[in-house]
């Protein structure tokens, strides 16, 4: 059996799964597809039909019908990798949210610890990217590699976690406390 035999085996079978999640019209809808290749794909999956079954009903050679087919099962999988690129940016902004959130927790408990004397940071300021602000660049870099972007990433950290970041010296552990101490903010407990 050749590649392209092994390769439409695969799709099938992604053909077969989507059947089973999402009803016939919407799946059409969703194609595009014209109304030829709607009746194919119709006697082909609901009425289980062969390509020779479907030629003869169509007076189309089985050629075409094996072409059609393809076609659509390419273009289902083509809409899936869409569908899941669109889940996966869902999913990043999710994480945003709930990284937003555990900050928000994170001060709000600082706040009933420390009483009235805490500083509410400005609005925005937590959100600010520690690529704008002036840091050396060894001190960006190694934050970046470590996850840390924004200042409120920065905040949910204690000390001792930063200090133990890899390529972090003495000099930009100051330059870190200068920064926090400059806005006002403390380091997590």
């Amino acid at each position: 059996m050749n590649n392209r035999h092994i390769i439409l085996k695969e799709e099938y079978k992604s053909l077969r799964t989507l059947q089973s999640l999402i009803c016939e019209d919407e799946l059409m809808n969703l194609l595009n597809l014209n109304d030829q290749s709607k009746t194919v794909m119709r006697l082909y999956w609901r009425d289980v039909l062969s390509i020779l079954e479907i030629s003869r009903k169509m007076n189309l050679s089985k050629e075409r019908i094996h072409q059609i087919i393809v076609k659509s099962i390419k273009r289902i999988i083509s809409r899936v990798r869409i569908l899941t690129k669109a889940y996966d940016r869902y999913s990043v902004l999710e994480m945003e949210v709930a990284r937003q959130k555990a900050l928000i927790e994170h001060l709000y408990n600082l706040l009933i610890k420390q009483g009235p004397e805490v500083v509410i940071p400005e609005p925005g300021l937590l959100t600010t990217r520690l690529d704008s602000i002036s840091l050396s660049v060894r001190t960006r870099n190694a934050l970046r590699n470590s996850k840390i972007y924004t200042i409120g990433d920065l905040v949910r950290h204690t000390r001792p976690a930063i200090m133990v970041i890899k390529n972090l010296g003495a000099r930009s552990i100051r330059e870190i406390d200068q920064l926090l101490l400059l806005y006002g903010l403390p380091y997590a407990d």
